[in-house]
């Protein structure tokens, strides 16, 4: 699964890892049938599974208290977030997808001492005939709303700080 894969990938970065798991606060069902099957899973894995609980389903606002607590507990350290995220087979679609992954990358961009690093899973390319596809047109393979977003920023940025 992509999960794996992103926990592989920052295990090849640190040996440091923790993988972040959020619930909706009254849900303690859904954490106790998670933390089950992440040790189903990964029977005799170091990496440890935080749980945390959230209000309201909010994502991004436990995730950075909780990004905010390991940067106080290792100050001189850069943390690396390994974010899985899919990528949708057209553009387009991508405006469906991935909101979260966007609003969390956005609320990362200009904290200090974090780099955000994404583990894509291409949605709808299994096939070696869709993976040929890929490569013939890059264009269709580039996450739009981040670069859009990136833009966004940009623009922003000129008009409040440089424009006349």
């Amino acid at each position: 699964s992509i999960s794996l894969a992103a926990l592989d990938y920052a295990r090849s970065l640190s040996s440091n890892v923790a993988a972040v798991h959020i619930v909706e606060g009254e849900e303690t069902e859904e954490a106790e049938r998670f933390h089950e099957e992440w040790h189903k899973v990964l029977p005799n894995t170091d990496i440890s599974l935080v749980i945390i609980e959230s209000p309201y389903r909010s994502l991004i606002g436990p995730l950075l208290s909780y990004v905010d607590a390991l940067d106080r507990q290792y100050t001189d350290d850069t943390i690396t977030i390994v974010l899985p995220e899919f990528l949708p087979r057209s553009p387009w679609e991508y405006l469906l997808h991935n909101q979260s992954a966007l609003r969390l990358k956005a609320a990362l961009l200009f904290r200090p001492n974090t780099v955000v690093a994404d583990m894509p899973y291409h949605l709808g390319r299994e096939s070696a005939e869709s993976a040929a596809a890929l490569h013939r047109s890059p264009l269709l393979s580039l996450p739009w709303a981040a670069i859009l977003l990136a833009a966004v920023i940009v623009a922003i940025l000129y008009f409040a700080f440089l424009s006349p």
